[in-house]
């Protein structure tokens, strides 16, 4: 699962990351740019990469599931 960071102390509103965008889920409001369609985010980076404020952060989670299926071998 990916998690969007917008620092609104850093963001210019310039919009790069809204243009740069494949599915249109950053947009403006209130003087800065919001994350407006979470679930419509594919967590891809490019807004992270083009933003020259460096105001966008793009994380990433990865849960490992341990314990083995019965198709993995398990007895």
């Amino acid at each position: 699962m990916e998690t969007i960071r917008i620092l609104l102390e850093r963001c210019t509103d310039c919009g790069c990351c809204i243009e740069v965008c494949p599915s249109d889920a950053l947009a403006r409001e209130g003087g800065a740019v919001i994350l407006a369609h979470p679930e419509d985010c594919g967590g891809c980076g490019q807004c992270e990469l083009i933003c020259p404020e460096d105001a966008i952060e793009v994380s990433f989670s990865i849960v490992w599931d341990n314990e083995p299926t019965r198709e993995q071998g398990e007895g």
